[in-house]
């Protein structure tokens, strides 16, 4: 598998909004051709196709935003060293080794230890470099040190 890049983030999420506003444009025309049909509070074809076009309207929003996002974060590349955008992290916490690695939301996955960057954990490591030492609260409240041993 190749590895992710903010670039290649970047065009798979325009692929994407593309993908959306060209079917946003099918639900409007379907709109259109369904308030035709008469009484629109009893018309379900014309009920659902508002349903889709404010579904649409939320994720495409909501990608514009991530796109916003990551069009305007350094990738740990351009930064010398310090965690940014796809950095691979490993800290320790007491005796506990933690490998991570910071991605956009889209690509997270907890168990495969991908962290979104939006996250709070994440964002504690955010420009910090190899000797740092990062505090966090837990969702519980409890309050960890972690020294960055290594960013790749």
């Amino acid at each position: 598998m190749a590895k992710p890049n903010s670039k290649e983030a970047v065009k798979n999420l325009e692929k994407k909004l593309e993908k959306l506003l060209k079917e946003r444009e099918e639900v409007i025309e379907r709109l259109s051709q369904t308030s035709a049909f008469g009484d629109l509070t009893e018309n379900a074809e014309y009920q659902q196709a508002r349903e889709d076009k404010e579904r649409l309207d939320q994720e495409i929003l909501r990608l514009k935003g991530v796109l916003q996002k990551l069009k305007g974060i350094k990738t740990s590349r351009n930064l010398k060293e310090e965690i940014g955008l796809y950095s691979k992290v490993k800290a320790k916490s007491g005796k506990k080794i933690i490998e991570f690695t910071i991605v956009p939301s889209e690509e997270m996955d907890i168990p495969k230890k991908l962290f979104s960057i939006e996250s709070p954990f994440a964002k504690a490591f955010l420009k910090k470099k190899k000797g740092d030492k990062v505090k966090f609260k837990t969702p519980g409240g409890k309050e960890r040190e972690y020294l960055i041993l290594e960013v790749k």
